[in-house]
């Protein structure tokens, strides 16, 4: 190999090396990105979740007491009839 043939070589190698190492690094900076956006996330379903046992909760009281007032309406309506 002539010596202004091994330059270029090494030249476009070291470049190469340049722009993996540029690539490299972006990729590490969109994981920490990502893995953020994941913990966030997780963090927002976690939450999510005590909320609706609490609206499932509260979804359940209103249909009892809905309940109990139907009945009450019914057996004054029965009362009126029969009575």
């Amino acid at each position: 190999m002539k010596p202004l043939e091994r330059d270029e070589l090494l030249i476009r190698l070291d470049e190469r090396s340049k722009n993996i190492l540029v690539v490299t690094e972006n990729q590490e900076q969109h994981l920490c990105t990502l893995n953020g956006s994941i913990q966030r996330q997780s963090a927002k379903i976690e939450e999510n979740r005590g909320d609706i046992h609490v609206n499932r909760s509260n979804l359940c009281r209103i249909w009892w007491a809905y309940g109990l007032i139907i009945a009450m309406l019914a057996s004054c309506i029965i009362k009126m009839y029969l009575g």
